[in-house]
């Protein structure tokens, strides 16, 4: 999913707007995890999202670094581990609203 958000430019920057962190602007690896965490959310619901959310935070880190060392699709466009790291992290912190 991350990749197929990451190709498609279009898509990408019309829901862009809906995930509201201007850092991650113009780093499209990084914008389509925030993108797709946001797309869970709003298909979870808010409860549903909260549970996920909290399930990845209770991984370890070693075990969140396995899951980014997998995050990879073959014969797309390989991703060093430390932006793997980050998608997974910019993934699980759409998945809550931020807070105000």
């Amino acid at each position: 999913m991350l990749a197929w958000y990451e190709a498609e430019d279009e898509f990408l920057w019309d829901n862009f707007d809906e995930v509201e962190d201007e850092d991650l602007i113009g780093e499209t690896d990084r914008m389509a995890a925030a993108v797709l965490g946001r797309k869970v959310r709003q298909l979870l619901g808010p409860s549903a999202a909260a549970f996920l959310a909290d399930r990845f935070e209770e991984e370890t880190n070693s075990e969140l670094d396995r899951f980014a060392e997998n995050l990879t699709v073959q014969g797309e466009r390989p991703l060093p581990f430390r932006r793997r790291r980050q998608q997974v992290s910019d993934l699980v912190g759409a998945l809550t609203p931020a807070q105000d």
